[in-house]
Parts: structure tokens; sequence; C-alpha cells
């Protein structure tokens, strides 16, 4: 099996999945560390989630994506270098291919940022095959850039600009293999159900939904962070 990059815990959600509010079985577990926020960091989420108030979570953490994205192209999705960047990139497609994927292959790259994974998997799947959606219009703009530089356009990539996690951007394309990364981290528990609860008409029915999410004793919820954790008893 390939190595799993640095990154918080990452679990397969079910090759059948069954759906009941949430996903019911868990394939796989891999158990991996979280890297820890410097307080400064932490005082300055707080500080930015505090001026801006009661506004839905969602446009708050797009403002911050948007934030990062405006000082490094690495740093909006949680990397501290090009180096990192592509090393986490290609891991992560190593992983999935070591999980089957092949290159006649449909798949949803959620929270797909600017294509640190896409990239490798836009290349490797046939035309049309990749669908990456983020709630960033500068991570998309960005990703749009670097599959540019590489001579992928001819792969025609579907990229989507979303506000939510129902998917309707697929048109009724089904995905054999659907991912996650950095996403779970950073949504409060309803996003999680409404991502899972739509999956049902986007993933094949053999598909396979790959995710990554922070791991805590018990399920905790700060709305001053854009960090989020999870027990393991939160998706069984």
């Amino acid at each position: 099996m390939s190595e799993i990059p640095r990154s918080p815990s990452v679990i397969i959600l079910s090759r059948n999945l069954a759906f009941r509010g949430l996903v019911k079985s868990v394939a796989l577990k891999l158990n991996l560390y979280t890297q820890a926020k410097s307080v400064e960091n932490f005082v300055r989420t707080v500080v930015y989630r505090i001026s801006w108030g009661r506004k839905p979570y969602v446009e708050f953490y797009r403002k911050t994506v948007s934030r990062r994205a405006a000082i490094s192209p690495w740093w909006a999705v949680g990397n501290t270098g090009q180096k990192s960047w592509e090393q986490h990139g290609l891991q992560f497609h190593q992983y999935l291919i070591s999980q089957g994927m092949r290159p006649d292959d449909v798949m949803l790259d959620i929270g797909c940022g600017n294509l640190r994974i896409g990239l490798h998997a836009i290349q490797y799947l046939n035309i049309g095959h990749y669908w990456g959606i983020d709630i960033s219009s500068e991570n998309i703009a960005q990703g749009r850039e670097f599959a540019a530089d590489r001579g992928l356009d001819s792969k025609t990539p579907h990229l989507f600009v979303n506000d939510d996690l129902q998917f309707n951007e697929m048109a009724g394309t089904k995905a054999d293999f659907v991912f996650a990364n950095s996403v779970f981290t950073h949504i409060p528990a309803h996003l999680i159900e409404e991502c899972i609860s739509s999956l049902g008409k986007t993933m094949k029915a053999t598909g396979a939904f790959f995710v990554t999410f922070n791991e805590g004793a018990s399920k905790f919820h700060a709305e001053a962070t854009d960090n989020f954790y999870y027990s393991r008893d939160f998706f069984t």
C-alpha cells in the first residue's frame, strides 16, 4: 500500500453504502496524526470569526480560504510550500490507485482546492472523467491555471465553485471514486450529513468514498474556529 501523506485520520466509508442519515459501515480506518495549530493562528481565526458575527458558516469559511489563497496558493490548501503541495497530491493519488482506481473510472473530488490531487487525477483518468468542486473561486481559478500550464485542458476536467454538498453540478453523472480531503475537518455535522445523504444520487452502487477527518474523543465544535473534531462513533 502506498504511504499516506501527513493528514488527519483517513477512512473509507463502505463500497456498498447504506444510508440512514449517516453511513453505517466503515471498511477501513487508518490512524494518522493531526497537525497542531499554533496559538497565533487560533487567535487570528477567533478574531476573524468574530468579525463575521452570525453570518452562515459557509460564507465565513469561503472568506477564510480566499484570505489564505491571496497569500499563497500552497497555504490555501494547508501546505507550507510547493514541495509539500506536490508530495501531498501525488501520495494521495497513488493511494487511490492502490485502492483500485483505474483510468476509465469517474472521480468526484470534493473540496478539490487548486487541484493539488486533481492535477494527477486529470492526467491519469480518461477525458472528462474528473469532477472537482470547491467553495473558493480563487482555488478553482488557480487550479485551472495549473492545469493549463501542464497541458491538461484537453482532458476537459469539470470544475465548479459550489455553495453546498448536494452535487447537483454532476447532472446525473455517477462517480466510481469520491474523495473528500480536508473537507470534514472544516465543516459542522449538518453539512457532513448533507454530503453523505447526497452521495446516493452521485455515486455508483459499487463506488467508494474516501474522506479525512480530525479524530477526537468526542465531537468538538467551536464556532470561533474552522476546525471540527469527530469521534469514530459519529460515523457508525
